[in-house]
């Protein structure tokens, strides 16, 4: 799978409305929605609570030229999605500052479900047990600093990073 990361999300936006509007480029494998823990709850529909999101996903197509599509024709467009807050932003699911050409040279990994009293320093101890890590995001809310339990891990290898994924399967507590 070709996975992408999606920034600029309208937050009352569910699955259903990502992969109708990526549908466009290709078929959609998959999507991940990040979930806004802090809020919890918000509102779509008249008297229908639903989970609101973080403005963040990941999608994924099976093959490249569908991948490829979806990244340039919004780099294209450089327009917000109507309701979000900033312009789409849509790329390989890896660093920003290290182009890549792909997912085969993919040494990132995304987690979620992290302890929320967990900081940088002890999910880069945690993840240290599974091989040399050269950077960790842990995202936090930029309003209060809290953790969202979840982010990335970049491993100095593809090989270190597929052995944690299999190792691990489930998240651990650290």
């Amino acid at each position: 799978l070709f996975r992408l990361y999606v920034r600029g999300i309208p937050q009352s936006w569910g699955s259903q409305e990502l992969a109708r509007h990526f549908s466009e480029f290709g078929t959609v494998k998959d999507v991940h929605l990040l979930a806004n823990r802090l809020s919890n709850i918000s509102w779509g529909l008249p008297g229908t609570p639903q989970q609101s999101n973080t403005g963040l996903a990941f999608i994924s197509y099976a093959n490249k030229t569908e991948a490829e599509l979806a990244i340039s024709q919004s780099l294209q467009s450089n327009v917000a999605l109507p309701g979000a807050h900033c312009p789409l932003e849509v790329r390989y699911a890896h660093s920003r500052w290290q182009p890549a050409a792909g997912p085969s040279d993919n040494r990132s990994l995304f987690f979620s479900n992290a302890p929320p009293d967990q900081d940088e320093l002890s999910m880069l101890a945690f993840w240290k047990a599974y091989g040399e890590v050269q950077a960790i995001n842990l995202f936090t809310d930029k309003q209060n600093g809290q953790s969202k339990c979840c982010g990335t891990v970049t491993f100095s290898s593809r090989e270190l990073a597929t052995g944690a994924m299999q190792e691990i399967g489930q998240w651990q507590t650290p």
